[in-house]
């Protein structure tokens, strides 16, 4: 009977002694977790800070951080990163001396935004759900980064009707932005942005009498000009941004 009382309290003790080791092996985790996550926001705050977008995007990389907001806040300063790439070729194309870099700077635009489309896919094709405050920026993102290639694509392949399937698709997006901003909790004008963008894009472009025809120079010329005024100056913006770096229009 001492002998079985015995080994009772011995396994009575060694479950103590395991849900103890448990419990603190737990605890450590979750603190280890908290204090992870505060250093993920102080560096986000610090990146936020940041008006250089280069090294604010590759702050936020190194970061290496598996939240859908840091993808958003690196996609929108390579977005930054892209309007720069585009406001540097017209420059370059009046001066003699740059204007056999012209090509190439539009090779490196073009690659950027292939890759930042690729980005956006990779978002909101997450099997996981991504938050509607998150996704419908996304959309709102990659809307402009088709505007911007179909502009490209009419600056550099003058092919009309690639330059129209790009703006169609930017249509798409915008529409699928639109209708997330409407699910979402975004409150405000904020929730309006991509309504502002498709309204621009149709009443501007006029997308349903340019069709797949092709024009003359002219008339290219014209839909060229028109994309250049339509690439908003934020094609989103992210969650916890500075409030001087949302998108105002």
């Amino acid at each position: 009977m001492n002998k079985t009382a015995s080994l009772i309290w011995s396994v009575l003790a060694l479950l103590f002694a395991v849900f103890g080791i448990w419990q603190m092996s737990r605890y450590t985790d979750l603190h280890r977790l908290e204090m992870n996550n505060r250093h993920i926001r102080h560096e986000l705050e610090l990146a936020d800070r940041l008006d250089d977008p280069a090294p604010a995007a590759e702050r936020y990389r190194k970061l290496n951080a598996p939240f859908s907001e840091v993808g958003l806040r690196i996609l929108n300063r390579e977005w930054q990163m892209a309007l720069d790439d585009l406001h540097r070729i017209g420059p370059a194309r009046g001066n003699a001396a740059l204007q056999s870099d012209v090509p190439a700077l539009f090779a490196a635009l073009k690659t950027r935004m292939d890759r930042m489309a690729d980005a956006c896919g990779a978002l909101v094709n997450r099997e996981e759900a991504l938050p509607e405050k998150v996704r419908w920026r996304v959309y709102n993102l990659r809307g402009a980064i088709h505007l911007m290639a179909a502009y490209t694509v009419l600056e550099t392949e003058q092919n009309e009707k690639k330059a129209v399937g790009l703006m169609k698709a930017a249509i798409s997006d915008f529409k699928s932005a639109v209708a997330g901003a409407d699910r979402s909790e975004t409150a405000g004008p904020k929730r309006n942005i991509p309504r502002w963008n498709l309204e621009l894009l149709v009443s501007r472009a006029n997308i349903r009498k340019i069709g797949f025809t092709r024009t003359d120079a002219q008339r290219r010329l014209d839909l060229r000009e028109n994309l250049e005024t339509m690439i908003p100056e934020r094609g989103g913006y992210a969650a916890g941004e500075p409030t001087e770096r949302k998108v105002e229009k």
